[in-house]
């Protein structure tokens, strides 16, 4: 569902401030997590405030890129690269696809919040991420079916509709999420996650310099916020994790040191009964 009203949302947006709009994931899925009591939110100290004041920017900054857009930052170039039909969004069409996004982001904040528990009970994670793609695969092909009946909308030539499924099928989907796994695995998942607002530098670039979008300065200044935001997040979650393991380590500590202690105790009393 997550995908599907993405990609539907693409429609009445421009491909940068989807990329945009998707640094507002980390946000949503803190205050779903706090919701569902699975994060902790500590206010009084350094990282809680952290968290929550990044949750705060990031949203502000994604209302910022839906309501108001501004002026253009340049004045509007008239070659591009690849010969595509120039789209203009209208305000309507904007505020649609605005809360399209905004469904698409929480559904797949949600599947993020599912994971916890399923993992849990089914630790095999190649085979459960398989099982879910080919699940999401039958839900769109049936959805697909009953939308899209003409057979030449199902077609696909040497063109880039098929430059696009394959980039999505083989890079994004394959290579991709291997690589992000690995990256994970190496380096942990808040140096991966670091990188993430990266994606929406190089679609503005590429999208400003391929396809003639213009750049506004309230959708830059909604992007920078969302950005500093998800800094903050990440920021706040790293510090935490930080202060866990130092506690866990103290009360290591002191077990160990109470375990010492009670050997001493009992010669100290079997001597005593002794004398």
């Amino acid at each position: 569902m997550s995908l599907d009203l993405y990609y539907f949302g693409l429609s009445y947006v421009s491909a940068t401030f989807a990329t945009a709009f998707t640094n507002t994931i980390p946000a949503i899925t803190f205050i779903l997590a706090v919701c569902f009591r699975m994060e902790s939110l500590s206010i009084k100290q350094r990282h809680g405030m952290a968290k929550v004041l990044g949750s705060a920017i990031g949203l502000s900054g994604a209302l910022l890129c839906s309501f108001v857009r501004g002026p253009p930052m340049y004045a509007e170039n008239k070659t591009k690269i690849l010969n595509l039909s120039e789209k203009h969004y209208s305000k309507a069409d904007w505020l649609k696809g605005s809360l399209v996004m905004l469904a698409a982001n929480i559904t797949w904040s949600l599947w993020l919040i599912m994971q916890g528990p399923l993992i849990k009970q089914y630790p095999a994670k190649l085979r459960l991420t398989a099982l879910q793609c080919f699940c999401s695969c039958a839900s769109s092909a049936i959805w697909a079916v009953v939308k899209e009946r003409s057979p030449e909308s199902w077609k696909l030539g040497w063109n880039v509709n098929l430059l696009s499924v394959l980039y999505c099928g083989v890079i994004v989907t394959g290579f991709t999420y291997w690589l992000q796994v690995w990256v994970v695995e190496k380096k942990g998942p808040v140096f991966t996650a670091v990188f993430s607002p990266l994606a929406l530098i190089l679609t503005a670039i590429l999208s400003a310099i391929l396809f003639k979008e213009t750049l506004h300065w309230g959708s830059v200044c909604g992007a920078i916020m969302l950005v500093i935001g998800l800094y903050a997040i990440l920021w706040g979650k790293n510090n935490e994790r930080k202060a866990e393991t130092s506690e866990n380590k103290v009360e290591n500590e002191e077990k160990i040191e109470r375990s010492e202690e009670k050997p001493e105790n009992n010669e100290e009393r079997t001597l005593e009964g002794i004398m």
